[in-house]
């Protein structure tokens, strides 16, 4: 961030994003309990997930808008490797068809350093965390599969929490 505090936007070098199908950001707009709920839809540039679903669903994100995030399941539900694994214990082809995301593990931060990680509606132990990195892959995946959640209208909300408060007799 900058000394005021708003993000500042680092793009990779003409080398790596010449080469790159697409650009997109990283960051999460969590709330106040840490859970990222909200598919990104506020930043600079277009979300990291967003455009990795966008190069296989043209206009998947676009459909999205004022979407919130569909979690699988619990931190750990979208499978993982680490990056030594993935370089020295993988058969060939094991990345063939797939995408990858490729982040840093809650692990490699420095004690007292805010790391990227999250609360999930799975959450159930104060200290279950889910990785950005997870959050972001969930999210392509509801993107390319159309399955965020979407909000109830305002008056079915209203009606529902009527009827939710409303004393049985």
């Amino acid at each position: 961030p900058s000394p005021d505090g708003t993000p500042q936007w680092v793009l990779p070098s003409e080398t790596i994003g010449g080469a790159a199908a697409a650009l997109g950001g990283a960051s999460l707009e969590e709330d106040p309990d840490f859970v990222v709920r909200k598919l990104p839809d506020k930043e600079p540039l277009p979300s990291l997930a967003g455009q990795a679903a966008d190069l296989i669903a043209k206009g998947a994100a676009a459909a999205a808008r004022n979407g919130f995030i569909h979690y699988y399941g619990p931190p750990g539900t979208i499978p993982q490797i680490s990056y030594a694994q993935a370089l020295s214990n993988t058969p060939a082809g094991f990345f063939r068809d797939k995408t990858v995301f490729i982040g840093a593990s809650v692990s490699t931060f420095l004690q007292g350093q805010r790391k990227d990680d999250y609360r999930s509606p799975y959450s159930s132990r104060p200290n279950q965390f889910v990785s950005g990195l997870e959050v972001q892959a969930t999210i392509f995946l509801n993107l390319i599969r159309r399955e965020w959640l979407r909000a109830f209208p305002p008056w079915l909300q209203s009606v529902s929490s009527v009827l939710l408060t409303a004393p049985i007799i």
